[in-house]
């Protein structure tokens, strides 16, 4: 895909929104005007009939990034992007004669990119140019261009559906303005593929039942070979309905008719004109397009409820009650890309209009936020209490800043400012504004349950206290607690610890590493457990009691013989002890000691002093201090 938006002051990104975006002029309300800034190209891999599939797209000095067209490997498939519920404001500069910048220009965009619901206003040439390509598009608005609204060269084969074109009826191009104009190429050889476009459903006004301004051409000019085709669709107010240009035209149109089912409108005269005159296949192209359903009236008033420039309500093109206009010939609807419906023209009759607020008819005097681009909403929300248990309360999002009112995207698909009934997970909140347009903020909200926090631990030389966040308590009815020495693998069971924040395990063994958990009970069920805390039982004073502790040292204080009693500490047959000064330094070990009875200790070579004794059986240890005096 190459996308490209030629600009000489500051425009909009290009985003994929169901809100409404735009690219405009930046000059204030009431100065703004055509060709303020470039336009809008999109270029792609498809199909044309240039010389070798490629070409440089017009209005843009040639160079690598302005190529379209598959070259030896066309896909007429290519995607190029989406674009939607988008406006083009002022845009269309003509670098030279017949070399222009207009608001949407498409060169060799293929069938699987997304075109629906754009507006292209105060173009300062064609609102829109298709070179070659197959792509399809719905929902289009060609408003006050000065060129044509719907141009069409190089090969263009896709198709158009639902579509406006009005004009300001003083305002026209030297080249003369028109609904619909197409080439097969500039010199209209027949280089394939042909032009061939088919439009239905569109609206073509020249905005009002009469207009003097010489440069008013027609309604519908197809030149230079091109086999496009209109159908089901109303073109009104301009000097002549039809013109077939070129015996190539012509001939085409003897063929097969490129007007079917359709109401052309003029004041008076002919509603079709031929050149050259007296061509060979005018009469069989002549007795086409009065055919095929067609209907000639110079019945302007009573068609619409009010076809004449400026708009004042996008309800005013819909067709007049009692119109004269025909049906839709549904045997038209060939294909999926269409839309079967009963009326001709853009819009239903009976309302229902696709041309909602997303479109501005009036972008000359609205005030757009001053300044660049971003005028980005600030979202702020109230806060979503962090709890074990999970949460069902509500959001609620409060925004400041860009232009009011707001609209809103939730990532659970939601569109309402706030939510309520809320789950735990996380979720994303997208403001679009109203007035910026291109003022998008995204803020993302965590919601839910978390998991309980241990946060500090005290310790004896045989018990641990653990004492947990009690800020996340909310739904939890109580606690429960779990723990295990920290060389062993497995945990014991979850102990209840009731719902305070805080609990003491005891019985434990001196000078030993523990590792905790701590799990929330919700309604629910238990929620997830909190991270490890890993907290150590102390030393074992000397004089503390032995009842109930895995060793003790007597007498205690000794001259240097004394002996350690395990009192079922050992896990092994075997023990080995350590014995350390007060500096840590290693004074005696041995291993393989015994653990069936007491250990005789015989240090008498040890002078005065505090030592510390340490048994391990290979997994667990304890340690206790000795006084030896001598």
């Amino acid at each position: 895909m190459n996308i490209a938006a030629i600009a000489s002051t500051d425009f909009c990104d290009f985003i994929k929104t169901k809100n409404k975006h735009r690219f405009t002029s930046v000059k204030p309300a009431g100065q703004r005007k055509r060709g303020d800034w470039g336009g809008l190209v999109l270029l792609g891999y498809a199909t044309v009939n240039w010389p070798g599939d490629t070409g440089h797209i017009e209005g843009i000095v040639p160079n690598p990034n302005t190529l379209y067209g598959g070259g030896n490997n066309p896909n007429d498939l290519d995607n190029s992007g989406t674009l939607q519920f988008v406006r083009i404001e002022f845009a269309g500069i003509a670098l030279s004669p017949n070399n222009e910048i207009n608001g949407l220009t498409f060169g060799g965009v293929g069938s699987g990119t997304t075109i629906d619901h754009i507006q292209v206003s105060y173009s300062n040439d064609d609102s829109y140019e298709f070179f070659g390509g197959t792509v399809n598009c719905k929902y289009l608005i060609a408003y006050d261009g000065i060129d044509d609204d719907f141009d069409t060269d190089n090969g263009y084969v896709g198709k158009v559906q639902f579509a406006v074109g009005m004009r300001d009826p003083n305002v026209a191009d030297v080249s003369g303005s028109k609904t619909f104009e197409s080439d097969n190429d500039p010199t209209g050889s027949a280089n394939t593929p042909i032009t061939a476009p088919t439009f239905q459903n569109v609206t073509g006004l020249g905005g009002a039942s009469v207009t003097t301004n010489s440069l008013f051409k027609e309604s519908l000019h197809h030149r230079r070979n091109t086999k496009a085709k209109v159908y089901n669709s109303i073109m009104m107010g301009f000097p002549l309905g039809i013109l077939i240009d070129g015996s190539s035209t012509i001939a085409n149109c003897a063929n097969n008719s490129e007007v079917k089912n359709s109401y052309v409108q003029q004041s008076s005269g002919n509603y079709i004109s031929f050149t050259p005159a007296s061509d060979p296949n005018e009469a069989a192209a002549n007795a086409n397009l009065t055919s095929n359903g067609n209907v000639y009236s110079t019945q302007y008033s009573g068609v619409l409820d009010n076809p004449d420039f400026p708009v004042s309500d996008i309800n005013d093109l819909e067709p007049a009650s009692g119109n004269p206009l025909p049906s839709a010939d549904n045997s038209l609807y060939v294909g999926g890309f269409w839309t079967s419906v009963s009326y001709i023209g853009a819009f239903n009759p009976n309302g229902d209009t696709w041309a909602g607020d997303w479109t501005n008819f009036d972008p000359v005097n609205t005030i757009y936020p001053n300044g660049k681009i971003d005028y980005s909403p600030t979202v702020t929300t109230n806060t979503v209490g962090n709890t074990v248990c999970p949460n069902t309360g509500a959001i609620d999002i409060n925004v400041s800043g860009g232009v009011a009112p707001y609209s809103y995207v939730w990532s659970n698909g939601a569109t309402t400012q706030d939510l309520s009934g809320i789950t735990n997970g996380s979720y994303t909140v997208t403001v679009f504004d109203e007035g910026g347009l291109c003022s998008v903020t995204s803020k993302k909200i965590k919601v839910g349950k978390t998991v309980p926090i241990l946060l500090s631990c005290s310790a004896t030389s045989t018990s641990i206290t653990v004492t947990w966040s009690g800020n996340i308590a909310g739904f939890v009815s109580g606690y429960q607690l779990r723990y295990k020495k920290n060389s062993v693998s497995n945990y014991g069971p979850w102990i209840g610890v009731g719902n305070g924040f805080s609990y003491t395990v005891t019985g434990l063994l001196p000078n030993t590493q523990y590792n905790f958990q701590l799990r929330g009970i919700c309604a629910s069920g238990n929620t997830g457990r909190s991270a490890t805390l890993t907290c150590s039982t102390t030393l074992r004073l000397a004089g503390e009691s032995s009842e109930s502790t895995p060793m003790n040292i007597f007498p205690n204080p000794s001259q240097g013989e004394f002996t350690i009693n395990l009192n079922g500490f050992a896990n092994e047959s075997t023990v080995s002890v350590s014995v350390t000064d007060v500096l840590g330094k290693e004074v005696y070990s041995q291993a393989g000691v015994s653990a069936d009875a007491a250990i005789n200790m015989n240090l008498n070579n040890l002078t005065t002093g505090v030592y510390n004794v340490t048994v391990s059986d290979g997994s667990n240890r304890v340690s206790q201090k000795i006084s030896i005096t001598k």
